[in-house]
């Protein structure tokens, strides 16, 4: 075990292993190994520990089943549970997973939690006119540059449903989440994808709800999600293609 320890475990994981297996015990497990070529590689592992007349253990029989596929596909899966099938950013489901953990995250308890929400300006008029094999495909053009954007960020990025997207950009004050939403604006109507069919503009437009709080016992992460929501309904109320901050109530127009 120590020829092939990978690091992966913590030293207390083994501890525990040979606290069981010291007392006559049969110990079961998987733990991830590394083979001299670098390779990770899962063993499905029975200790079975023969004991001396005095009840202790003598030997021990190790028998190890490789399960790398297994667990390689068990990752595979988990990570398509949590992608969004036609843009590759994550799906709701996810979103409000990392929503609540982030929220009740001792470490980033004390640090101001902003929420993005946004939507394509007119997209149902969109659909209607270009069809629905344009419209999929403008969403994945969104999606690409709104990756390419917050690379270079800690956050969740998801499709909400539909044409709405979400952010989450933990330990970010409001000001920074009003002017990264404010980028992927701009960045977005850049694209210049043609639509004649909005009220405002010739290209694809999109606006943006942007709220901000630090976590506390008076508020619970579904209403932070509330007031990016209200934030976004004020920039549509303004005239759509722009960025609202719920908590300073500030519009910034095209």
């Amino acid at each position: 075990m120590r020829m092939f320890n990978s690091s992966y475990h913590p030293k207390e994981f083994f501890q525990e292993l040979w606290r069981e297996v010291s007392k006559g015990n049969v110990w079961r497990g998987e733990i991830r190994n590394q083979a001299k070529n670098g390779d990770y590689f899962w063993v499905n592992t029975t200790i079975v520990p023969f004991l001396d007349y005095e009840k202790k253990p003598l030997r021990y029989i190790v028998i190890r089943n490789d399960i790398t596929r297994n667990k390689e596909n068990e990752k595979k899966l988990e990570y398509l549970s949590n992608i969004d099938g036609l843009t590759s950013l994550f799906n709701r489901r996810y979103f409000d997973h990392m929503l609540h953990y982030y929220w009740e995250s001792p470490s980033h308890c004390h640090y101001p939690l902003s929420v993005i929400l946004f939507d394509v300006d007119y997209f149902k008029s969109y659909n209607d006119y270009y069809g629905h094999v344009l419209g999929d495909q403008c969403l994945i053009n969104i999606s690409t540059r709104i990756k390419g954007l917050l690379d270079s960020y800690e956050a969740v990025c998801a499709r909400y449903g539909g044409e709405e997207f979400a952010v989450i950009l933990p330990q970010r004050e409001s000001h920074e989440a009003y002017l990264i939403a404010e980028k992927i604006r701009f960045e977005i109507e850049q694209l210049h994808i043609p639509h004649q069919m909005s009220n405002i503009s010739e290209w694809v437009t999109m606006s943006f709800g942007v709220a901000s709080v630090i976590p506390n016992e008076s508020l619970n992460s579904k209403e932070l999600l509330e007031l990016a929501d209200q934030a976004l309904y004020e920039a549509k109320k303004c005239g759509r293609n722009r960025v609202f901050r719920f908590e300073e109530t500030l519009v910034l127009s095209k």
